[in-house]
């Protein structure tokens, strides 16, 4: 069996014979030709497989030597004659004493009993007493803005009816309703626009 290749669509094949295939069986060409066998990768191969032998067969005998030529050797320890050794020092008294925490409570033996906890500082009455003032007008003045708004969204609901009248030519309705929400709810943007709005119609009316 043969392997075969193709110069112009680099396609290969196996061909079974001695015969020279004459075109390629992909795209129809004739400039075809035979791949030549290589041992390249069977010679690595062996040589990998040889190296890879000798060094577990003569392991015992290499390792040592390599594990000897790798770790550093440290200097032999210098010896100290004894007169020369230092004497080993009392160890302080102050040292040997743990310290006493200051928060433990004395019983009458001189043993510590029990952990006695600092004491919260008292909250000063009138600084309490005005940050419970500052809280109460916070949320007072939250109310009156939420019914304020509130009291706004329903004039402008009445505002926008008046406008849908007055859009059909039900000038008599529209007026109705713009001066109910300039009477239900005075002082509000919706009643000023009320207001402006009936004004233009009566005009309207007068001088028609």
């Amino acid at each position: 069996m043969a392997r075969n290749a193709c110069r112009t669509c680099q396609h290969t094949w196996n061909s079974r014979g001695s015969d020279k295939p004459t075109e390629c069986p992909s795209c129809g060409g004739t400039l075809v030709y035979v791949v030549p066998f290589s041992f390249g990768p069977f010679i690595r191969l062996a040589l990998l497989g040889a190296v890879v032998f000798t060094v577990v067969h003569f392991w015992d005998k290499i390792g040592p030597i390599i594990s000897d030529l790798s770790s550093p050797k440290s200097p032999p320890a210098e010896a100290v004659p004894p007169e020369d050794r230092p004497e080993p020092q009392p160890a302080a008294v102050d040292d040997q004493v743990p310290p006493v925490d200051a928060t433990l409570k004395v019983e009458g033996d001189g043993l510590p009993a029990q952990k006695v906890e600092p004491a919260a500082p008292e909250a000063d009455p009138v600084a309490e007493a005005e940050r419970q003032r500052q809280l109460e007008e916070a949320r007072k003045a939250a109310e009156a803005e939420a019914k304020r708004q509130a009291r706004e969204k329903e004039a402008r609901r009445v505002l926008e009816m008046g406008k849908n009248f007055e859009s059909n030519r039900n000038n008599l309705r529209a007026v109705e309703k713009y001066r109910e929400v300039m009477e239900r709810f005075k002082d509000t943007a919706a009643a000023k626009e009320a207001e402006g709005l009936e004004r233009a119609i009566v005009e309207r009316e007068s001088g028609s």
